[in-house]
């Protein structure tokens, strides 16, 4: 497929002259062969030697058709500042392969295209390291920590504080496993809501402890609060995680002060990292490294 042919297949045929330096491109390497370089100079982007052929080198592995690299880097209102965020996550998401021993393998487009997209829209430092932890993880020809194609889509649309609550309510999740023996399904394991704003507090997310007890008479404390509720939505809109409601009666019964039979209903709210979430902070983590692999720098 020529560069037209993929133009036309991603609706930018005809449109090209909107994309600033790709109309250069596009004009200037009809009948030229497309390669990473040449698309970095295209876009006057000054990257090191070393970085633009360990980007190429990863590109080919992950989409293993040139055509199809080329393709999705059109689909990309390409600028300096996208390519330069796709390089440097590709070339970090390389390097972690490179450290855990293992070579990237092909990647299907409906994963490769979308987080390759979200890592060059990515601008926050601390989530440009999420991203490329999930593209080493998809091209991870071990499989040790799958990535969905839903997954670029869900990392897209949270911030480095989501990110960072699911990662550690993770940590705390392991922890309960480990200490009920014989419970190894993350899912089963439940926290109150005083428990994640404890969780939150200790991740270093809230302006003030135990802002959920001072939100009253204290503007920081009540910001915490709707910064809390609002990442507890977002995580809940994804299932990353479950609100369980269990219903139970509670009898208020009491010989001296309510000789009658007083049954009352009370309702108690937990909340678990769903399977979608415990899937979903292992593919956003680093690629585990092959047993007896030694790492060299």
């Amino acid at each position: 497929m020529n560069v037209f042919g993929l133009l036309q297949f991603y609706g930018l045929r005809g449109k090209y002259q909107y994309a600033g330096r790709w109309a250069k491109l596009v004009k200037s390497r009809i009948m030229e062969p497309v390669t990473t370089a040449g698309l970095i100079k295209t876009a006057g982007i000054e990257v090191p030697a070393t970085a633009k052929r360990e980007a190429e080198g990863f590109w080919k592995a992950v989409y293993a058709e040139p055509a199809k690299a080329l393709g999705s880097l059109v689909a990309l209102p390409l600028n300096r500042r996208l390519f330069r965020n796709a390089v440097k996550a590709t070339v970090e998401a390389n390097r972690l392969l490179k450290a855990a021993g293992v070579s990237p393998k092909q990647v299907p487009l409906s994963i490769i295209h979308p987080a390759l997209q979200g890592a060059a829209l990515e601008e926050d430092p601390s989530l440009q390291a999420i991203w490329a932890n999930l593209l080493a993880n998809a091209a991870d020809p071990r499989k040790l920590a799958p990535v969905s194609a839903a997954f670029p889509t869900i990392l897209k649309e949270l911030s480095s504080r989501e990110v960072k609550f699911l990662d550690a309510l993770y940590n705390e999740v392991v922890t309960k496993a480990n200490e009920k023996r014989g419970l190894f399904h993350t899912a089963h394991v439940y926290f109150s809501d005083s428990e994640l704003h404890d969780i939150y507090t200790s991740a270093g997310l809230s302006q003030v402890p135990h802002f959920f007890l001072k939100s009253d008479d204290d503007e920081q404390a009540a910001q915490d609060l709707r910064s809390f509720s609002y990442m507890l939505a977002m995580l809940k809109r994804h299932n990353l995680i479950a609100e369980s409601i269990w219903p139970h009666t509670v009898d208020r019964y009491d010989a001296v002060k309510n000789p009658k039979p007083d049954f009352e209903v009370e309702i108690e709210i937990e909340y678990s990292l769903s399977e979608i979430g415990s899937c979903f902070v292992v593919a956003c983590r680093q690629p585990t490294p092959t047993v007896n692999h030694v790492t060299t720098t």
